[in-house]
């Protein structure tokens, strides 16, 4: 007997008949190879759950696609279990409330049906959180199938796949014997296992969504302020043109800018201040416009203050144009341009 435990052999008992010090003895050693025999049973459970976990943890890694994701766990998970059946569903919040939707399976096609939360076997278990487990399955509930034949599996479990304080999905599976309480336990362990790489690659699809909207509005920006820039430089160009031409009329009285306006045959257009001294501006536009060569002359009426009645005697003296004092620049340039333009 000592031998056979020596080498690892757990499996035999003293059984001869004996009384006294040698019955109390074959009892204490037979006790000793039960508690051996449990311990290593346990601890080769841990192991397997242990080496389980991380295998199929590790399958997850690296992937973006959940329905990869999905088609990857089913095909270890429902073996590693017994099970012959196995879905795999996943919460997405649409414009109305939450669903179940099916994203990948085992012994069957299923995906794309739908589930709310609530409704079904799934659908309440991703509602209470809980687990749920049928051990006497309607042989009218769903059958197995083969090249060879179809049968009917007795045994469902239904699991629910959380992250912190909210459900990320869940998986069924249908076996035709009973979930084992080691297999039960790796269940538990695993929900909590595929629940943070759910949440991982569900985290990354949505920066890769927010980093590649901020690619194309950094896109957009960078067009948009160069076409700014392009614009800002070709009227800074304008402006500083028509700056030119102003400033050269714009020192001289009423008859010296005529006397200008008469050497010059590049003028396009005059700014005319009606409180010029000498001759003020109503009478310099009028004796422009009695000269026929300058009867097109954009002249644009320029006055200190919003006087009653200013506009009109501007325009009757000849003006094509009028603005007042203070003078916005942005508006004065508009104004410019129009005429220029125009």
């Amino acid at each position: 007997m000592t031998s056979a435990v020596a080498t690892g052999d757990l499996t035999r008992s003293i059984t001869v008949d004996a009384s006294g010090e040698v019955a109390e003895l074959k009892d204490n050693i037979n006790s000793m190879v039960e508690s051996l025999r449990e311990t290593t049973r346990m601890n080769q459970e841990q192991d397997w759950l242990k080496t389980n976990l991380a295998r199929i943890s590790g399958l997850m890694q690296g992937h973006r696609d959940l329905e990869v994701v999905a088609g990857l766990v089913m095909d270890e998970l429902a073996p590693l279990v017994s099970a012959q059946l196995g879905t795999f569903l996943l919460v997405e919040d649409g414009a109305g409330e939450p669903t179940l939707r099916v994203v990948g399976g085992y012994g069957h096609r299923a995906s794309g049906r739908r589930f709310t939360l609530g409704d079904s076997l799934v659908g309440q278990a991703a509602a209470s959180r809980r687990a749920i487990v049928v051990d006497a399955v309607p042989a009218d509930y769903v059958t197995v199938s083969s090249s060879l034949g179809a049968a009917t599996p007795r045994h469902l479990v239904v699991l629910p796949i959380p992250f912190e304080d909210q459900v990320l999905g869940v998986i069924e599976l249908a076996s035709m014997s009973r979930f084992t309480e080691t297999h039960r336990n790796f269940l538990d362990q695993l929900m909590e296992t595929i629940g943070v790489n759910v949440n991982t690659i569900v985290a990354n699809a949505r920066t890769d969504v927010l980093l590649t909207e901020s690619q194309r509005l950094a896109a957009e920006l960078r067009a948009r302020s160069e076409e700014l820039q392009a614009r800002s430089e070709e009227l800074q160009r304008s402006n500083a043109e028509l700056e030119d031409k102003a400033a050269l009329l714009a020192r001289q009285n009423g008859r010296k800018g005529i006397e200008t306006l008469m050497r010059h045959d590049d003028i396009d257009l005059v700014l005319m201040d009606v409180m010029m001294p000498e001759m003020d501006g109503y009478a310099a536009t009028a004796a422009i416009r009695a000269m026929p060569r300058y009867g097109d002359l954009p002249i644009i009426a320029v006055t200190a203050k919003a006087m009653r009645g200013d506009r009109e005697k501007s325009i009757t003296s000849g003006a094509s144009d009028y603005v007042t004092k203070p003078v916005d620049a942005e508006d004065l340039l508009h104004c410019i341009h129009r005429w220029l333009d125009g």
